[in-house]
């Protein structure tokens, strides 16, 4: 249970997060006076109902790191990204960026072990602020840098970066062929693009299922096949080195979290308090969400693949 508490207390705003550790402690809560409340805390007459207090995304953010660690919203640990980041040779003369950076968990694990700067970007406005605030408190802000983008207009500096990494975030862009060009723009001549995705092999699930499947936090998905990717890498003028299916081992870093999803929904059950129970949603939420997406990735619904592609050297 320890695991939920840090991240939502650091998302929480306002006098939520007292409230939030009284009960998680056992202790009784007691409201600041009102001259020493800030003008994001709870009127009295709200204080019964924290969930008016705390967005969706805010608390479903904090249930992820709950699950899958600080500054993490989705499967992975710093192991798997780093071992990732292995084929970007990447080290403190190289640029890179991030395409799709949620919280910055992972281009703060990669940037400690290499020592590249990485400049981040992610859709997600509060996602953004709150990667950025946990880069400033990890001494990282300047060599990783988070910052709020739209992936369908993003124009990204030419001629940049060393490297460009994104992780299943390709898979909510409609104008994928757009941003894929504008990655391979902003790449130095001989640097890389390695990314990981959703993809369907041949029919793509209802919108029901998509619904299931990727929850509206994620954003809306448009998932491709991999012949659509590798196709549009190549029109990119990318050259593409790896078409990998990766399923089986995004499955498994699934599986590892299953007895903490297990131990939460137990230890919430039967919540009465409204705080409690807008917690209790949010942890059955987001289990749900990843119960379909593993049954979808062993029954071959979807699929995850990794690619990594090159940008031709400058020629002389």
């Amino acid at each position: 249970m320890t695991n939920l508490k840090k991240p939502l207390q650091k998302l929480a705003p306002g006098d939520f997060k007292r409230k939030f550790s009284a009960w998680w402690e056992g202790d009784e809560y007691i409201p600041l006076p009102k001259d020493e409340q800030d003008g994001d805390t709870l009127e009295m007459s709200e204080a019964d109902d924290p969930a008016v207090r705390v967005a969706d995304d805010v608390l479903s953010m904090a249930v992820a790191q709950g699950i899958w660690g600080a500054g993490y919203i989705q499967p992975g640990n710093a192991e798997h990204y780093v071992e990732m980041a292995k084929t970007l040779a990447l080290t403190q003369k190289k640029s890179m960026a991030i395409i799709g950076a949620g919280l910055g968990g992972p281009a703060r694990d990669i940037s400690r072990a290499t020592d590249v700067w990485i400049s981040a970007y992610e859709a997600r406005a509060t996602a953004a602020a709150e990667g950025q605030r946990q880069s400033d408190m990890a001494g990282l802000s300047k060599r990783v840098a988070i910052s709020h983008f739209d992936p369908e207009t993003i124009d990204l500096p030419e001629n940049k970066f060393h490297a460009i990494a994104s992780f299943e975030v390709f898979c909510f862009v409609e104008q994928k062929e757009r941003l894929l060009q504008q990655c391979e723009m902003s790449l130095k001549p001989s640097g890389s693009l390695l990314f990981t995705d959703y993809v369907v092999k041949e029919e793509v699930p209802s919108q029901d299922r998509l619904a299931q499947l990727f929850a509206p936090k994620w954003g809306k998905p448009f998932l491709w096949t991999p012949h659509q990717y590798a196709a549009a890498v190549s029109e990119s003028g990318l050259g593409l080195r790896v078409q990998e299916d990766v399923t089986q081992s995004y499955v498994d870093l699934i599986q590892q979290a299953e007895p903490l999803w297990t131990k939460l929904i137990s230890d919430l059950e039967g919540s009465s308090t409204s705080l409690q129970s807008a917690i209790y949603d949010s942890v059955g939420a987001e289990h749900a969400e990843w119960v379909s997406r593993l049954e979808a990735l062993q029954s071959g619904e979807v699929s995850v693949y990794r690619y990594l592609a090159l940008k031709p050297a400058e020629i002389t």
